[in-house]
């Protein structure tokens, strides 16, 4: 665990990274407001359209069988979160629209609304200009 994970323990937040955590923090911190999301259907949104709310963006993929769980629980937390100040965005990288929509369909998952970014232009690639 890192030191500043301990410190974050310590005074009872959520440990957010350890040696085998997804989460990464980006220092400094970068504007990603005019970062678009596409919808499976080929609709974009930008995620400023969020401002005001804490924006969970989950990645996933069709062959990762965690993720496959991990959708269930985003599903369950979008529906239970509506009126918070909170939105939920996964986001299918290994398939584009269609393919994630009936994926996310084939799971029962009729109500999550996801996005796909199968070029990976929201990760921390050199050419994302947004670096999540």
């Amino acid at each position: 665990v890192y030191p500043s994970a301990l410190r974050s323990e310590e005074r009872g937040a959520p440990v957010l990274f350890t040696d085998r955590s997804q989460f990464v923090f980006q220092r400094p911190a970068k504007d990603v407001s005019a970062a678009r999301l596409s919808r499976p259907d080929g609709t974009t949104i930008e995620i400023g359209r969020f401002r005001g709310r804490a924006v969970l963006l989950a990645f996933w993929a069709s062959w990762c069988p965690p993720c496959r769980e991990e959708l269930r629980n985003l599903a369950n937390f979008q529906a239970r979160s509506a009126n918070e100040p909170f939105a939920v965005a996964p986001i299918a990288t290994d398939i584009h629209g269609n393919a994630a929509h009936q994926f996310v369909q084939r799971l029962g998952l009729t109500s999550l609304k996801t996005f796909v970014d199968p070029e990976a232009s929201l990760t921390t690639q050199p050419a994302s200009p947004f670096r999540l």
